[in-house]
Formats: structure tokens, C-alpha cells, sequence
């Protein structure tokens, strides 16, 4: 029964996720902003978004053996790298958001299917997931489709997948 109770959980948790993060695609441009205009250095708050999320993953690292750790400490260079490839702040967040949602469909599809084909399965749906995240942004008057942000979604899916799936997965790559 506990095991039910998780898998619920865990689909809630990757739904509820999804659709503040399609539900909020209105209000995104106003809430950049307000930031914009009443705060100095807003420019800094994805990469203090995506350190807090890495000091988290950090806590889940095994603490043996050495080679996880710098596995892990280059995918978190790449992330930081790419997020910081990318020139708007939106765009940043935006990385960081869909690395998360990669990790929600993970726990989700975790209970389905074995490793490591749920960590695709992850990427793919953080793929779909930002291709109708585009697609909605089209239809919205103070939003633009950018097929480019399909493309750093899934990229972000993928690195983010890669990270949490090297940190959480016990069986080594």
C-alpha cells in the first residue's frame, strides 16, 4: 500500500509541477518585469536558483567513491556553462525549469519503468512538455513560439536527467 501511496505522490507531485509551470506562461513577462524595475541584480537569480538546486543534488551524492562526485561536479559545470550561454534571464530559469521537469517525469516513470530507460523516457517527456509549453506560448498575445526554446528545453531535459540520474541512480553509467 505505501508503494501506491508513492507512485501517486510522485504523479501529483510531476503534474502539479507541470501545470503551474504551463499555467504560469502568461504571467511570466509582467513578473520579469516587476523584477526588472524594482530590483537590482535580478539578473543573478537563475544561477542562484539552479546553486541551490546543485547544493541539493550534492546532498543526495554518494560519498564514496571519488569519480561520482567529479562525474557529477563536470555535468554541473555543463549546466552552468550552458545556462549561462543563454542571454536573458527568462531564458536561464527557463533552462532550470525544465531540468526540473525532467526530474518530476523521472519520479513518475521510475515506478513503470526500469532504469535506464525511464531517464529517456524522462528527457522525451520534458521534450513534449516544452514543445506544448511553445506551442501555447504562440497563442498567447504577450508571448512568442520560439522554436529555439524547444530545442534548450529539451537540451535542459537532457543535461538535468543526466545529472539527477548520475546522482540518484545507484548502478553506475
Amino acid at each position: 500500500m505505501k508503494e501506491n501511496t508513492q507512485k501517486v505522490f510522485d504523479g501529483a507531485l510531476a503534474g502539479s509541477y507541470i501545470l503551474f509551470l504551463l499555467g504560469s506562461a502568461p504571467f511570466a513577462p509582467p513578473f520579469w518585469f516587476f523584477l526588472e524595475s524594482h530590483f537590482v541584480g535580478y539578473q543573478i537569480l537563475p544561477q542562484l536558483l539552479a546553486a541551490l538546486l546543485v547544493i541539493v543534488l550534492f546532498s543526495y551524492l554518494p560519498k564514496k567513491p571519488m569519480g561520482r562526485v567529479l562525474g557529477f561536479s563536470l555535468f554541473v559545470g555543463l549546466f552552468f556553462y550552458s545556462m549561462n550561454r543563454l542571454q536573458r534571464p527568462a531564458e536561464q530559469i527557463h533552462f532550470t525549469e525544465y531540468g526540473a521537469v525532467s526530474f518530476f517525469l523521472f519520479r513518475m516513470f521510475r515506478h513503470r519503468i526500469r532504469p535506464p530507460w525511464c531517464h529517456g523516457a524522462s528527457v522525451l517527456g520534458a521534450f513534449g512538455i516544452g514543445i506544448v509549453d511553445e506551442l501555447l506560448q504562440g497563442f498567447l498575445p504577450n508571448r512568442v513560439y520560439d522554436p529555439r526554446d524547444i530545442w534548450i528545453n529539451l537540451w535542459a531535459g537532457g543535461l538535468g536527467m543526466f545529472i539527477f540520474a548520475y546522482v540518484l541512480t545507484p548502478q553506475p553509467f
